[in-house]
């Protein structure tokens, strides 16, 4: 069964995270801001509040390199949100995506 990104949460965040991280055990990454929280500088998530629905949100910058027939590349950066019940959902759901994708 496969779950999209936006909708993980609880045993398959967590799941997640792990692989995400390279790590053979998993660890509740959804449920500590002591194993989550240093992760946000690194992978370069931030927290904001939803000016729409008024959630916690997450956003991550993805770059983006295109190849131009001069043999440049330009790098774009774009922003993906996730949003959740909270902000460490919201930040594990980038980081999950930044590593493994949408879904």
């Amino acid at each position: 069964m496969q779950v999209q990104t936006a909708d993980l949460t609880g045993t398959a965040l967590n799941w997640a995270m792990s692989v995400s991280l390279g790590q053979d055990s998993v660890k509740p990454y959804g449920q500590s801001w002591d194993l989550t929280g240093p992760l946000l500088q690194p992978f370069g998530v931030e927290l904001y509040l939803c000016g729409g629905s008024g959630m916690p949100a997450a956003a991550i910058k993805f770059a983006k390199h295109v190849h131009v027939p001069s043999g440049f590349s330009v790098c774009s950066r774009t922003y993906r949100s996730y949003t959740a019940a909270d902000y460490l959902i919201a930040a594990c759901r980038c980081i999950v995506a930044s590593v493994l994708g949408d879904a």
